[in-house]
């Protein structure tokens, strides 16, 4: 009966084994062929009958690890560092025990040593219960065995884990490798123990096992000069990579230092060396996503993308060692336009600024002007003037996750350039119209409804209803110097904005007009843009703030240029797709209080 585990398939990073996780009708090592124990026990075996089933089985999936979690090099052995699972939905039943699939983690430390012993039919296993949760007749059968875990062994309990053929072949090659041991093994393999539930055997001497004994104890020997022996080799092999590592990083620098030299300037079609982003970049940036191919046409980000502060879903931006690159300029280009078109706070005439650095320094107004006062002959000046003060406009680092087929990304007659464009675009301008809305000002940009964002102007004498008079008196509040039609407008939810246009036909068209051109977007309210943003509250939002209106000049929005994308092709791998995960900075803040005001809704 053979039932090493075998090799069913492997990969770079996987190792799938196969043998049975429990075997019926054999006893354990506690009693050798139903022979009683010195303490009158008797030896446990399992049948078809056994409930296996527990919480962890339930899963799908059992932890494997080795030797019931010992830690025998001492640097940490817990729950978290396992050598694989076993795949429970594959197991099966057959006559004589449980057949089960392992995938085991081929870049563990264990494995590097184990996975010859287990081609080489070493290595059982033995299966873990939960505790407490056991139950078995007074002659050891177990009628209950709630799995736990399973543990790779080179002593396993059930003699029949490991074959006399198996035994004898790994003994062979074990005195080749350690010929100081030979003295320690008997000349031929022990036989193994064989048992029949319905005819208890007694072929087994107290001689056989002592002999089994004596091949497990020298096996474990053995185990441990292999350990030793994988240390030293372990140790060797980590300093030959720290020294290429080494030589890698110089080599990689002066690399990048070059690529920074051929790559195009940002908004440029054309370098003096002939280098095209449209023909060279774009190319060379698509096939990187589809494959993983890294390539000279790749632009590598800045050091300036180092370092920024951190959004929802931080992690680092370094190079293009890391497996990230900036989108080419032709790209990046599409996707601001796009972005444009759907962001409410580039719709209006904010204060655009551009930078390189993780904040951005705005001087403003704090304390306003007062008019000349008039002065008579000989007489001081007034020195009421006002003050300068400064907002300080923090970049944060915002990410975007999108799973993509790899049948998508390969397909070349797909319009991949224009769904990525698109796709990059909508969420770009979604995460603006969000930070600049609700934006707390300490993690995000400050955003207009923040306490500090804008001003309360008047609030609505009844919940879902705004009249021509509420909102007339609303733009009224903005003062006349910060009145100007042409850097004013409204922001709202696309739902407030279609009431407004409803009301007009029973109260008054002055409030709602359709722009001559009859296009709905560019419709105004009391002559005033309106621009749609639906992170705005709704008007039948009671007590928030519903409405925005104000002189737009006077809220900075702050982007350093440039988008980093970097794809995973591991971590979606079992459902068939690739990980595309792209990074943004953006900052963004109300420069003056006073030139934006808020429609408060009744409670």
């Amino acid at each position: 009966m053979d039932n090493t585990l075998k090799t069913v398939a492997e990969s770079e990073f996987e190792l799938v084994v196969e043998n049975k996780i429990v075997m019926f009708g054999g006893r354990d090592l506690t009693g050798y062929a139903h022979k009683a124990n010195d303490d009158g026990t008797l030896g446990e075996y399992f049948t078809k009958s056994t409930d296996l089933e527990s919480e962890y089985t339930a899963t799908g999936r059992l932890y494997v690890d080795f030797e019931h979690g010992k830690d025998p090099d001492e640097i940490g052995n817990d729950k978290n560092n396992i050598l694989g699972y076993v795949n429970w939905k594959s197991a099966r039943v057959v006559d004589d025990g449980v057949i089960v699939k392992r995938v085991l983690n081929r870049r563990h430390r264990y494995m590097k040593w184990l996975e010859p012993l287990i081609r080489a039919g070493l290595v059982g296993n033995s299966s873990e219960a939960v505790p407490g949760k056991t139950e078995k007749s007074a002659d050891g059968m177990i009628t209950k065995w709630a799995l736990k875990r399973d543990t790779l062994t080179v002593n396993p309990m059930e003699p029949r884990m490991i074959t006399e053929n198996a035994l004898g072949t790994a003994i062979k090659a074990l005195v080749e490798e350690f010929p100081e041991y030979e003295s320690l093994l008997p000349s031929e393999p022990a036989a193994l123990p064989v048992s029949d539930d319905k005819n208890i055997s007694t072929q087994n001497t107290e001689k056989n096992i002592m002999e089994q004994k004596e091949i497990d104890a020298a096996v474990q020997t053995a185990v441990a000069a292999e350990l030793a022996k994988q240390a030293e080799l372990q140790k060797a092999e980590t300093e030959k990579l720290a020294a290429l590592k080494a030589a890698e990083e110089e080599g990689y620098k002066k690399a990048v230092e070059e690529l920074k030299g051929t790559k195009a300037p940002a908004f440029n079609t054309i370098t003096e060396r002939g280098f095209s982003e449209e023909k060279d970049a774009v190319p060379a940036f698509k096939h990187w996503l589809a494959t993983g191919d890294t390539n000279g046409g790749l632009i590598a980000p800045d050091s300036v993308m180092e370092n920024m502060q951190s959004g929802k879903a931080a992690w680092n931006v370094t190079t293009g060692a890391s497996g990230g690159y900036l989108v080419p300029d032709p790209l990046y280009n599409q996707i601001i336009a796009k972005r444009d078109i759907q962001s409410a706070f580039r719709q209006l005439p904010t204060q655009k600024f551009v930078t390189q650095a993780d904040h951005l320094l705005v001087p403003v107004e704090d304390t306003s002007h007062t008019s000349f006062v008039a002065t008579a002959e000989a007489a001081s000046y007034d020195e009421d003037e006002g003050t300068v003060g400064q907002v300080d406009l923090v970049l944060y680092k915002y990410t975007k996750m999108q799973k993509v087929s790899e049948e998508f990304m390969m397909y070349n007659t797909t319009n991949f350039e224009s769904w990525l464009v698109g796709a990059l675009a909508r969420a770009s301008a979604a995460t603006e119209n969000t930070i600049w809305h609700s934006g707390v000002g300490t993690t995000a940009p400050l955003g207009i409804e923040a306490a500090a964002g804008s001003t309360v102007a008047n609030t609505s004498a009844t919940t879902d209803v705004i009249l021509p008079s509420e909102l007339s008196a609303f733009v009224g509040y903005l003062g006349a110097g910060y009145n100007v039609p042409s850097e004013c407008g409204f922001m709202m939810a696309n739902v407030s904005k279609w009431y407004l246009r409803g009301i007009a036909a029973t109260a008054g068209a002055f409030v709602y007009q359709s722009t001559p051109d009859g296009m709905i977007s560019n419709d105004q309210v009391l002559g005033y843009k309106i621009v749609i943003n639906d992170d705005v509250k709704a008007y039948t939002a009671a007590s928030q703030k519903t409405i925005f209106f104000g002189n737009w000049n006077y809220y900075g929005i702050v982007e350093k240029p440039g988008m980093v994308v970097q794809r995973n092709p591991y971590l979606y791998m079992a459902n068939g797709q690739i990980g595309l995960f792209a990074s943004i900075f953006r900052g963004g803040a109300t420069l003056q209080k006073e030139a934006i005001y808020h429609f408060l809704n009744a409670a």
